[in-house]
């Protein structure tokens, strides 16, 4: 029996996100850059509600790879108007 290990890129993420480079699957611009709809505006820029919604759907994203399964990705845009 081999160990395999599930792995989340969040250092790739967070670049990309920062670079202003991410539109998710639903079509909601996730802007990483200070004022963004991403993190706080404060010097700890931790995720907002809207950066936990793209964080949780990479980690989905890996989980259904992984384990071939079909975890529903959460719908940022629907998500963002709450």
């Amino acid at each position: 029996m081999t160990n395999e290990f599930l792995i989340v890129d969040l250092a790739t993420l967070y670049a990309r996100i920062h670079a202003g480079n991410i539109v998710t699957e639903d079509g909601y611009k996730v802007n990483g850059r200070a004022g963004g709809n991403f993190s706080s505006g404060d010097e700890i820029l931790y995720p907002f509600a809207i950066g936990n919604a793209v964080i949780a759907n990479e980690i989905i994203k890996v989980l259904n790879a992984g384990f071939r399964s079909k975890i529903a990705l959460i719908n940022v845009t629907e998500f963002a108007g709450y």
